[in-house]
């Protein structure tokens, strides 16, 4: 009957029948009439679900939470979601608001008033609520300038390389040819 059945979470199941996804009530009916290209478990009353590259939350009878939509995003877990916009990871409130104005490279859920991040440098901290840096748990990486300069050095001397070939004639005096090869 289904192509994908997912497993009952809140109440619902999420499934997908000819490319679109939507959720199942306890009675094993359509809980809404909306269809979408994804569907996510329910938690904390609402799930996640996307359309034409974007996402959003919806409630149990199928209508939008909040009405913002983003590049990615995660159930809610004690009241935030991670949610990305063009500019990154945050956090949400239940509203679809920005829990503060940093973005990250990568974001955990809160536990316990704090979160691990990635910033944009490569480190790793431990932000609170409020996205400021209680601990930072790994240094951004470093930029090795000598492996750097040593790398791109390489590759230009490769690309001449490759290019005194082609002036010399030298592949086409090596032996065999496509059709050989």
């Amino acid at each position: 009957r289904f192509d994908w059945c997912g497993n009952y979470q809140g109440g619902f199941c999420p499934v997908r029948s000819q490319d679109s996804y939507f959720h199942l009530n306890l009675e094993g009916q359509a809980a809404y009439h909306e269809r979408w290209n994804y569907a996510g478990d329910y938690r904390e009353a609402s799930a996640v679900v996307h359309r034409d590259g974007r996402a959003t939350h919806i409630d149990r009878a199928g209508n939008l939470l909040h009405g913002k939509w983003f590049q990615d995003l995660d159930v809610f877990h004690k009241g935030l979601a991670r949610a990305r916009d063009l500019d990154g990871w945050m956090h949400i409130d239940e509203l679809g608001h920005p829990k503060y104005n940093r973005r990250f490279q990568v974001v955990e859920p809160f536990y316990n008033g704090q979160a691990r991040v990635q910033c944009w440098n490569g480190s790793w901290q431990v932000i609170n609520e409020l996205a400021e840096t209680v601990v930072e748990i790994a240094s951004a990486r470093e930029v090795d300038a000598f492996a750097a300069v040593s790398a791109d050095l390489v590759g230009f001397w490769k690309t001449q390389t490759l290019c005194a070939a082609v002036e010399l004639g030298l592949f086409e005096a090596l032996p065999g040819n496509l059709e050989s090869v």
